[in-house]
C-alpha cells in the first residue's frame, strides 16, 4: 500500500466567450460545467456553449482525482429578436465528413468575419471581409483538418455567434 499526496489544483477561472460560450482558462485532465447548481450532462470539455441563461461553474480535476471549482458566472444568453441583425443561422451537416455549409437571412447587409478555431478558442482558419448580404449562403472545406470539435466564430455587423462543429 502506497500513499500519493497530490495537490489540490487551482480554482478555474471561467472566461465569457463573446455570449454564446463559455472557456475555463485553466487546463486540466477531466471538466465538468454546472448550470444553476445542477451537473450539465454531457459538459465535459473546456469550452462550453451556452444555449440558456444562468448562474455557470466549472468543476476541473487531476490525473489524482483531486478538484477544484471556479467562481459562479452569471450569463445572460440572447436570442434572436428583430433587433439583431440575422433572423436565421444554419449551418449543415453536423457532423459534417469535411465539408460544411453557412447559411444566414440577414435585416441588411453586414461586412463581417469567421474564423474556425480548435474546442480550445485557438484560431485555425479566418476568412476577413465578408460582405453578408440578406441571404447568405457558403460552403467551407476542413478536409484537411483532423477528425474532432471545432468552433466556428461569425462576426456580422456589432454580432458574434460561436458554433460548436463535429468532423468526423
Amino acid at each position: 500500500f502506497t500513499m500519493v499526496e497530490s495537490e489540490t489544483p487551482n480554482v478555474p477561472e471561467i472566461q465569457d466567450f463573446d455570449d454564446d460560450s463559455l472557456f475555463c482558462n485553466t487546463e486540466a485532465y477531466a471538466y465538468q460545467w454546472f448550470r444553476n447548481g445542477s451537473k450539465i450532462l454531457g459538459a465535459t470539455s473546456r469550452t462550453l456553449l451556452l444555449e440558456e441563461s444562468g448562474k455557470y461553474t466549472v468543476e476541473i480535476e487531476n490525473e489524482a482525482g483531486c478538484s477544484a471549482e471556479s467562481e459562479e458566472i452569471d450569463v445572460t444568453v440572447s436570442v434572436y429578436d428583430e433587433n439583431k441583425d440575422i433572423s436565421s443561422l444554419l449551418i449543415y451537416p453536423n457532423p459534417n465528413s469535411g465539408t460544411f455549409t453557412i447559411e444566414m437571412e440577414l435585416y441588411g447587409n453586414y461586412m463581417g468575419q469567421i474564423v474556425l478555431m480548435d474546442i480550445n478558442g485557438n484560431e485555425l482558419r479566418r476568412y476577413d471581409n465578408i460582405a453578408f448580404t440578406n441571404q447568405y449562403s457558403n460552403n467551407f472545406d476542413i478536409s484537411d483538418f483532423p477528425t474532432g470539435a471545432y468552433l466556428i466564430r461569425l462576426s456580422v455587423g456589432e454580432n458574434v455567434f460561436i458554433r460548436k462543429i463535429v468532423k468526423q
